[in-house]
């Protein structure tokens, strides 16, 4: 029995992404299928839900649709490929307006301001998308999803991972403004 997108993980459907992207273009969708026990769709669709969830990075992405039109191109012609093309920009733009559900914004930001791991580990690690991250952070605080002491938690990772700048000061400054701002209002 094939798999389907539900039985792939966030890190698993990363990892597929990244395999299609780094291979040789020869190697194909039909690889992966055999590879994964999946089929045409179920490979199409993971490698959307990657891209819009933020499970790969940018580089990543123009690495999928570069051997996407390339082999579409090949395929089918010059007009598979502009299809391709436009494919894989409206998914950009899907990503880019993409923020999870509020249940896994808490889960998000609660689980990184615990991480010892820097931001950029942490996304590594985690296959989730820097700007995706700050974003869902942004959101809980902005929607106040967040405690007090997580909020406490993500700005004292922050001071201290980093090397403080007045910028970074004046961010929080305005990150407690609003905070406090949502917590009374």
């Amino acid at each position: 029995m094939k798999r389907t997108v539900k039985n792939f993980s966030r890190v698993q459907m990363a990892e597929l992404a990244r395999q299609y992207a780094e291979t040789e273009f020869a190697c194909s969708h039909q690889f992966f299928e055999q590879e994964y026990n999946i089929s045409s769709s179920t490979f199409y669709n993971l490698l959307a839900k990657a891209i819009i969830i933020g499970a790969v990075n940018d580089k990543t992405i123009s690495l999928i649709v570069r051997k996407a039109v390339f082999n579409s191109t090949a395929k089918a012609g010059e007009a598979a490929g502009i299809r391709s093309k436009k494919k894989y920009a409206h998914l950009i733009i899907e990503r880019q307006k993409y923020l999870p559900k509020e249940k896994e914004i808490l889960h998000w930001t609660i689980l990184y301001s615990n991480s010892p791991l820097s931001k950029k580990s942490f996304c590594r690690y985690y296959c989730i998308d820097s700007h995706l991250l700050d974003k869902i952070i942004l959101t809980a605080i902005a929607k106040q999803i967040i405690t007090e002491e997580t909020f406490n938690k993500l700005k004292q990772k922050s001071l201290n991972l980093q090397a403080p700048s007045e910028q970074l000061y004046s961010f929080w400054n305005k990150m407690d403004a609003l905070y406090k701002k949502e917590k009374t209002g």
